[in-house]
């Protein structure tokens, strides 16, 4: 089963408004290396619309679900609430594990967060190594040690 699980590619949703955080995400997701699909979104709606709709981007058919969504948050921490609000009261998307990446300087509702069904609430690090590491920590617990719900 191991054997199948590391063959197989994560798909990871990344929304974000902020572009200098989410390209140190990206450059982190990317330089750990782990075999995952990443899609980029701007808002909670363009990636609403990206599973419901049949076109999207280059697309032919929509995404699917993925495995895991990180969204930014901005520094406008009622954006981040209603954002997370949004995307777990959508059926396909309830069971999906969210994590909430915060600035470093923003003031954050933490418990908000979670009452609102953040699986994570992370503090943006001083430095690209500290990113790098907390991606790797992420994708060794989200995708080989913990449960993902299945699809539908």
């Amino acid at each position: 089963m191991d054997a199948l699980r590391a063959k197989s590619k994560y798909k990871i949703a990344l929304i974000s408004q902020d572009g200098s955080n989410r390209e140190e995400l990206v450059d982190a997701l990317q330089t750990n290396a782990m075999d995952h699909e990443l899609s980029i979104f701007s808002d909670s709606d363009s990636f609403l619309e990206s599973i419901e709709s049949p076109i999207h981007a280059e697309q032919i058919k929509p995404i699917e679900a993925p495995n895991l969504i990180l969204i930014i948050q901005s520094v406008d921490d009622h954006r981040s609430l209603k954002m997370l609000c949004q995307l777990k009261r959508m059926p396909v998307v309830k069971t999906i594990p969210v994590i909430v990446f915060c600035p470093r300087n923003a003031n954050v509702a933490t418990r908000h967060l979670y009452q609102l069904g953040a699986a994570s609430v992370i503090r943006m690090p001083l430095s690209f190594s500290g990113m790098v590491e907390i991606i790797k920590i992420m994708e060794e617990y989200w995708f080989k040690v913990a449960t993902q719900p299945l699809p539908g």
